[in-house]
């Protein structure tokens, strides 16, 4: 009787050995789950940057053609207005009654027209600043639509990914405490 008390405990004893390497084996996979998940913000958030550095360069470019567009619409006002007065100017010289107002015309027109030339020649920096801001924007519009898809379809991938590995670690951690309450109170209490 006590030989088979005996053979009952090293049955006992093998089994709970059994189920020890058996927790083990579900405790190295639930920390390796874990790391993995931990692993998943920080490549999320990677993502959501990425997608909101390209919107943000997007928006950005768009913003300098529209300050381009309107520096160029002022401009063009003040060419009109320039152009306006020089014809004025040159309409008032025609009643010129002596030599030193028609040369005072004739400066005020000279003036003009510089101004009028200077006014031209920041249109054409404007344009072609407008013409590379546009060639900016349709490249980072180009690489959002040929991208954006890729890490939207990435990100959601993570997120699913997360969301298998939470299940998996969920089941774990339960089959872990199912395989520890078949353990012998004597092995628990030291486990």
């Amino acid at each position: 009787m006590h030989e088979n008390r005996r053979e009952a405990q090293v049955t006992k004893q093998e089994e709970d050995i059994q189920f020890l390497i058996e927790i083990a084996r579900k405790e190295n996979a639930i920390r390796e789950l874990e790391r993995i998940l931990d692993t998943y913000p920080a490549r999320i958030a990677a993502i959501d940057r990425e997608i909101a550095t390209l919107e943000r360069k997007l928006h950005q470019g768009e913003e300098a053609i529209d300050k381009w567009n309107r520096e160029k619409i002022r401009i063009d006002d003040e060419i009109r207005s320039d152009t306006a007065a020089i014809a004025k100017k040159q309409a008032e010289q025609v009643s010129c009654k002596s030599n030193e107002e028609y040369r005072a015309r004739n400066l005020e027109i000279d003036f003009l027209g510089k101004k009028v030339d200077k006014a031209e020649e920041r249109i054409l920096e404007i344009l072609d600043r407008m013409e590379e801001a546009g060639r900016e924007v349709a490249a980072v519009e180009e690489k959002i639509n040929s991208e954006k898809d890729e890490m939207l379809s990435r990100r959601q991938s993570d997120v699913d990914s997360m969301e298998r590995a939470r299940g998996e670690l969920t089941v774990l951690r339960k089959e872990k405490e199912q395989v520890l309450a078949r353990l012998s109170e004597r092995t628990r209490r030291f486990y």
